[in-house]
C-alpha cells in the first residue's frame, strides 16, 4: 500500500487481469470502494483489477488549478497538477509491481474525483480511458480547457449526470449539463476516442452514488 498524507492507495483484487481500475475515493466514506467494486462483479463476469486511491481533501488535490467559485465555505486550491505527478512517479509503478500483465488501465472517479478524472485523461496519457459520474465540469474554467485542448491517444469515456443535477440556483453548477453535453459531443467526433456515452440518471447529484459508479465501471470494462 502507497501512502502519504493527503492520499493512499489501496490494492483491492489480486487477479492480475489485463484491465485494472484505479478508483478515486474519499476518505470520509468508509466501504465506497469495496462497495462499488461488489456491484459491478454482480453485474458483469469480466475479470479486472480494482485500486482506491483514497484522498483526503478533494477540494486541494483533485481541482486541476485554483479558483474563485463563490462558495465561502469551499477553499479550491488546485493542487490536481501535483497528485497527476506523484500518480505518474509513485502509484502507478506500485500498480505496475502488483499486476504486471495488465494492458489497459482506467481512471475513474465522482463529482470533483470525476473531473480530475477527465482532466488526467486529458493531460496524461497514463490512462486507456475514464468514468465521470457526475463530474463538476462546471468548475471555472473547465469548459473553456474542455473546449480548447485535445487528446493525444485511442481512449474510452463514460459520462453520467443526474437529470436534477442543472436544477440548482448555483449560477455555476446550473450549466453543468449543457457543458457536459458539449463535451459528450465534442468527443463523438474525435477520432482519438473509441467508445463514448453520456447517460442521464434519475436524481440529483447524491443519488444512487455507487450504483452510478458500478455502472460506468462496467461499461468501460466490457
Amino acid at each position: 500500500m502507497f501512502c502519504e498524507a493527503d492520499y493512499r492507495l489501496n490494492i483491492l483484487t489480486n487477479e492480475d487481469a489485463a484491465q485494472v481500475v484505479l478508483y478515486i475515493s474519499n476518505t470520509c466514506l468508509s466501504d465506497e470502494a469495496q462497495n462499488v467494486y461488489r456491484q459491478v462483479c454482480r453485474m458483469s463476469d469480466v475479470k479486472f483489477d480494482f485500486c482506491e486511491l483514497l484522498v483526503k481533501d478533494w477540494d486541494s488535490w483533485l481541482t486541476p488549478w485554483s479558483a474563485d467559485a463563490g462558495m465561502k465555505d469551499r477553499k479550491f486550491a488546485g493542487k490536481g497538477r501535483e497528485l497527476l505527478d506523484d500518480i505518474r512517479e509513485k502509484i502507478l509503478p506500485e500498480i505496475k509491481h502488483h499486476f504486471p500483465n495488465h494492458r489497459q488501465l482506467y481512471i475513474a472517479g465522482y463529482s470533483l474525483a470525476g473531473l480530475f478524472s477527465l482532466w488526467a485523461l486529458y493531460e496524461s496519457g497514463l490512462f486507456d480511458g475514464a468514468v465521470s459520474c457526475s463530474g463538476s465540469l462546471w468548475y471555472p474554467g473547465v469548459e473553456e480547457y474542455l473546449q480548447q485542448t485535445e487528446l493525444n491517444q485511442k481512449v474510452d469515456v463514460y459520462l453520467s449526470l443526474g437529470k436534477k443535477e442543472p436544477k440548482t440556483a448555483n449560477h455555476l453548477m446550473k450549466r453543468v449539463g449543457e457543458i457536459t453535453e458539449a463535451e459528450y459531443e465534442k468527443l463523438r467526433s474525435d477520432i482519438n476516442v473509441g467508445n463514448v456515452i453520456f447517460e442521464w440518471n434519475d436524481g440529483g447529484h447524491f443519488a444512487n452514488v455507487v450504483e452510478r459508479m458500478a455502472m460506468g465501471i462496467r461499461w468501460i470494462i466490457s
